[in-house]
């Protein structure tokens, strides 16, 4: 919940005090004290995508090439996360978006307060139950995962905590852990049909690469906001603009369109896409108005009692 301090207090209230640990905010929800401080793993990844040629000599923007850079953040088998191997399954899909209701953005808003950012599941809206695999994804595993925090060991929170729907989840993880715990791979199953439905059954442990291709308006203020519990890389015409490795608490960046232009963003020599930058480029080096470039996420949620994904655009 720390993550989203931002939506409580800001620069403009009264709500921040200085402590010795820090600046904090102090305003409750629903008797939760909410403090802003959150850690990233920055420099996971290379600042620079690669793409293979297609049949035609092209580049396919499609098919992005994410690479490591460093050891960290219990990343030791990223070369596994974004690629087709004998442990992953393929799906492919759209991410449709949907108006914000207080703003003219269109995005996506999944969090604790809706059941989260589970794009594999069907789930039923009046119990959040799981129902079954989401019919687009027809080919992938299925749920393995409880969506509360059940560690296997004396965990102090153990007997008080509740899921969201504030029920008790403490029968729930001392079953899970008489099934055989994180050794199981259907403890999850066994414990939930137990105790309380598969309300707290999802699929996790996922990772996710989305493209699309967009059209620059210029002077249009645009800034695209993004807000992840997972593992999230950003790249805008192949070249990093926002880094949020590390995956601990739900955590927010901002990439400014207009700062990406005022600097030719992706457009300077050996950058993946220069190529692509002819006639985009005004005489002092900005992009031209109405011109296209390429959007490349990368997502990977490796945190299974929690789905955090925001995207406003």
């Amino acid at each position: 919940m720390r993550g989203f301090a931002h939506e409580l207090c800001s620069d403009a209230t009264d709500s921040w005090t200085d402590s010795d640990e820090g600046r904090r905010c102090d305003k409750i929800c629903n008797a939760y004290i909410w403090a802003q401080k959150v850690y990233i793993t920055p420099g996971m990844v290379k600042q620079r995508l690669s793409f293979a040629k297609g049949e035609d000599g092209k580049l396919n923007l499609r098919e992005p090439v994410i690479t490591k850079a460093r050891t960290a953040c219990d990343n030791k088998y990223f070369e596994q996360w974004f690629t087709d191997n004998e442990l992953n399954k393929r799906s492919e899909g759209t991410l449709v978006l949907g108006p914000n209701e207080t703003s003219s953005a269109m995005g996506l808003w999944y969090d604790w307060n809706n059941g989260g950012f589970y794009p594999l599941d069907s789930v039923d809206a009046s119990t959040g139950n799981w129902v079954s695999l989401n019919p687009q994804f027809q080919n992938q595993f299925g749920p393995q995962s409880l969506t509360i925090n059940c560690p296997p060991y004396r965990y102090m929170y153990a007997a008080t905590q509740t899921d969201r729907l504030g029920e008790s989840s403490a029968q729930i993880c001392r079953q899970w852990l008489t099934s055989g715990g994180p050794r199981v791979g259907d403890a999850a199953m066994t414990a939930l049909h137990l105790n309380v439905g598969l309300r707290n059954f999802r699929n996790s442990g996922f990772t996710m690469v989305g493209y699309a291709p967009f059209k620059y308006k210029k002077g249009a203020g645009k800034v695209l906001e993004f807000t992840s519990l997972a593992d999230m890389w950003v790249f805008v015409d192949g070249v990093m603009v926002l880094d949020l490795g590390g995956s601990d608490l739900a955590k927010q960046g901002m990439v400014d369109l207009e700062l990406l232009a005022k600097n030719s963003h992706g457009c300077h020599a050996d950058e993946p896409l220069q190529a692509y930058c002819e006639g985009k480029i005004e005489d002092g080096g900005a992009w031209k108005d109405d011109t296209w470039h390429h959007l490349h996420i990368f997502y990977a949620d490796r945190h299974a009692n929690g789905s955090v994904l925001h995207l406003n655009f």
